[in-house]
């Protein structure tokens, strides 16, 4: 977890199981508390577990590397969530909190135990060139989800999933109703690949949307709902 204003760069990922035997024991897996905006754990009440890769009030950070892997050894948590055996909500593979000018680019992320890029409450997003290939039957498995953010691009991105590929979100209460929160506004996806998604791209949120502009977008067999779904 990183935390405070300063330059954090990650370059040439290739975080997996150094500690994979703590990472797959539930019991060893630290508890952070529900986002301000949602009050609390959205599949459980209580706290959450914490994200594989996090960071709170930063600046300029740079996640990049020649198409490296980060690896969230999903299956475990996966296993667990269908057995219902989770006591808390799991943690997403990246969450940033309260932190600006932010690059994620050339990197590949794979088996997330909940959402795989989750930037939260931040501002000058830029995510391009990221690859996510998730398991069309791993449970919740969102590519991309700046929530509650502004001045957000996300562009030249390969995504695969079950759930949403890329979900532009607003917040969540404790009484199950989400994107109720904050306003959708600045944000900007292009030239993006989504495939087996139940939406290619969502918009949610009950305030107001400005700036939002969809360029060069290619939507493969979306399931259930629609290629690009406005939720208002």
């Amino acid at each position: 977890m990183a935390y405070g204003d300063r330059v954090t760069t990650f370059e040439d990922s290739e975080k997996e199981s150094e500690y994979g035997y703590v990472r797959k024991d539930m019991k060893h897996w630290p508890l952070i508390a529900p986002l301000s905006s949602y009050g609390r754990g959205r599949d459980e009440p209580g706290p959450r577990y914490n994200n594989f890769i996090g960071g709170s009030n930063l600046t300029d950070v740079i996640i990049t590397g020649k198409n490296g892997t980060i690896n969230g050894q999903g299956q475990v948590w996966w296993d667990k969530f269908h057995a219902k055996e989770l006591k808390f909500i799991r943690g997403h593979l990246l969450e940033l909190l309260y932190s600006d000018n932010i690059i994620i680019s050339n990197v590949t992320f794979v088996n997330a135990p909940y959402w795989n890029l989750h930037p939260t409450y931040c501002t000058n997003v830029t995510i391009s060139g990221v690859t996510i290939p998730a398991p069309v039957n791993s449970p919740n498995t969102d590519g991309i989800g700046p929530e509650s953010s502004s001045r957000v691009k996300v562009e030249d991105c390969y995504i695969i999933s079950s759930d949403d590929c890329v979900a532009v979100k607003s917040g969540w209460d404790e009484y199950d109703i989400s994107e109720m929160s904050d306003d959708i506004c600045d944000v900007r996806a292009e030239d993006s690949v989504a495939i087996n998604t139940e939406s290619g791209i969502r918009v949610k949120t009950l305030g107001a949307i400005a700036g939002v502009l969809l360029s060069n977008e290619l939507v493969a067999a979306a399931l259930f709902t629609h290629a690009i779904n406005h939720k208002q």
